[in-house]
């Protein structure tokens, strides 16, 4: 029996009403006038309830009166508090834009349903939706818990009954590999070459900001908003205490540190400019890109060429950059250069990476301006480098060849060294696994194996072992050489004279013997 294909159910036009219809499970739901706005919200809501739950979902009756209180208007009261709130010297945060894009999933499903309608099974609707649109799971988590800000902000003002919170907060977050939505990508230190790579098809403004922001570890927010007057020259080592930083608000000062290296880049920037202009100005950086393309020019200039700056331009460089612009500005030195687009903030886990090699954890989070110990984990990234360089100079025992010998040796005295070989690499995994010790001990036998072990003789000398024979076992052959013991710590039988011994090799020698 074929099984059914799985598909969305559409909207489809209900002729004798002029409604608009989709059918569920053999069921239909009436979504009003068809085209309308409130149609498209219905069956977006439906829709999601029925995906997240996969369950008919409920339609209750409507009242032919407006809701007394729709989340089309918490949204709106929420969005005027939150423009006025989340500023920063007078500009907007980014924490605005991600507001305005949570709110805008949750006024799609259901900006007509009353306030003290919306539980937790709808908020994992509008969560399902999120999914569908292929955001990140860490992402998606941020958003539902601005949502549930915002339904916090209307009980604080008695516009959200507080059970309707209170039944949001039952809501876990997603959990990672137990749901659909994918993973974000972890951001990684950048490597020299990369850098080394972009620099040339940048600006000196540019080259100069990367070069300063490796070297001092600092945010790119804290780069594109530096003045001539918040860096102190008066110590041996400067310091530059930015207007503002990202953790302000919960009270924290943050100081960044500028070493020889970094004072050689800055003190061009800091003469001969007014103390609150910016030391890195795009206005600055194309002009000096139309004097290299005038120098470069082979033709006469015409004297129409001479200036064709445009008085009131609709687009022209500002006086400052701002992290948009300057993560811009590396994205196209990058795409000149044919390689991977990066961001500058990878600029800051590169140095919290190389701090955290050259001096420790803990400088590192002296340097980088953190709080917790866990954050400059999370920018840090472990020097994997080393743990390769260690074990790579671990000894490791010449256990091949020595085997190798024992086979020539073997064969000639009528070992079967064929099939020992066999045993052999069937067990050299173990004896990589189990082999610790050094003692750099000879090899010892009985007096009646003496003359069996000659062929250790030519055993390389970062391997030995101590062989202790057995009571010599008359009459007793093994069946196959499967019946043998061949461990790291097993036994084998020897054949000499038709008599057969059970010799216990136990490898115990790492270092060379004397």
């Amino acid at each position: 029996m074929t099984q059914k294909s799985f598909s969305i159910p559409t909207i489809v036009h209900h002729k004798p009403s002029n409604q608009a219809r989709v059918r569920i499970h053999d069921r239909d739901f009436y979504l009003g006038k068809y085209g309308s706005i409130e149609s498209q919200e219905r069956y977006r809501r439906i829709l999601a309830e029925w995906l997240s739950t996969g369950q008919i979902p409920s339609t209750p009756a409507e009242s032919k009166q407006a809701a007394p209180f729709a989340i089309d208007e918490l949204i709106l009261s929420y969005w005027k508090f939150a423009k006025g709130y989340y500023r920063k010297q007078g500009q907007p945060t980014s924490e605005q834009n991600l507001i305005r894009d949570s709110l805008k999933v949750l006024r799609e499903h259901y900006g007509s349903t009353a306030v003290r309608e919306f539980g937790p099974l709808r908020l994992k609707a509008v969560r399902e939706a999120m999914v569908q649109m292929g955001w990140c799971r860490n992402e998606i988590n941020k958003k539902v818990g601005r949502i549930r800000r915002c339904f916090r902000w209307g009980v604080e003002n008695e516009l959200v009954p507080p059970e309707v919170y209170q039944g949001l907060q039952a809501i876990t977050g997603l959990r990672k590999g137990r749901c659909e939505a994918k993973e974000s990508s972890p951001v990684l230190p950048l490597e020299t070459e990369e850098i080394n790579a972009t620099l040339p098809h940048t600006s000196s403004q540019v080259r100069d900001m990367i070069r300063l922001q490796v070297l001092a570890g600092c945010r790119p927010g804290e780069i594109v908003s530096l003045h001539p007057c918040d860096v102190n020259r008066d110590q041996e080592v400067w310091e530059y205490r930015p207007q503002s930083h990202k953790t302000e608000h919960h009270g924290r000062e943050r100081v960044i540190f500028f070493g020889p290296r970094a004072q050689g880049i800055l003190t061009s920037y800091l003469d001969n400019r007014p103390a609150e202009a910016p030391c890195f100005s795009p206005a600055e950086a194309e002009s000096q890109r139309m004097i290299e393309l005038r120098k470069r020019r082979k033709t006469k200039v015409q004297p129409s060429q001479i200036d064709r700056s445009k008085q009131e331009p609709e687009r022209k460089p500002g006086d400052g950059y701002t992290v948009d612009s300057y993560r811009r500005a590396i994205h196209r030195a990058c795409d000149k250069a044919k390689i991977d687009r990066w961001s500058p903030n990878r600029l800051r886990h590169t140095r919290a990476t190389d701090l955290r090699r050259q001096f420790g954890i803990e400088a590192a989070q002296t340097i980088l301006g953190h709080a917790e110990l866990s954050v400059t984990q999370v920018y840090a990234e472990r020097d994997l480098n080393s743990a390769r360089k260690i074990m790579s100079e671990v000894v490791v025992p010449e256990k091949r060849s020595f085997f190798l010998a024992f086979i020539k040796r073997g064969g000639e005295c009528g070992f079967g060294g064929g099939a020992i070989a066999g045993q052999v690499n069937a067990s050299l995994r173990s004896l990589r696994s189990r082999a610790s010790c050094c003692h750099g001990q000879p090899i010892r036998a009985g007096p009646k194996a003496k003359s069996s072990f000659r062929m250790f003789a030519a055993a390389p000398a970062k391997t030995a072992l101590i062989a202790s024979p057995a009571k010599p076992l008359r009459k007793q052959r093994p069946r196959r050489w499967s019946d043998l013991r061949w461990p790291i710590f097993g036994s084998i039988a020897l054949r000499r004279r038709r008599r057969f011994f059970w010799v216990r090799l136990r490898p115990r020698v790492l270092l060379p013997a004397k």
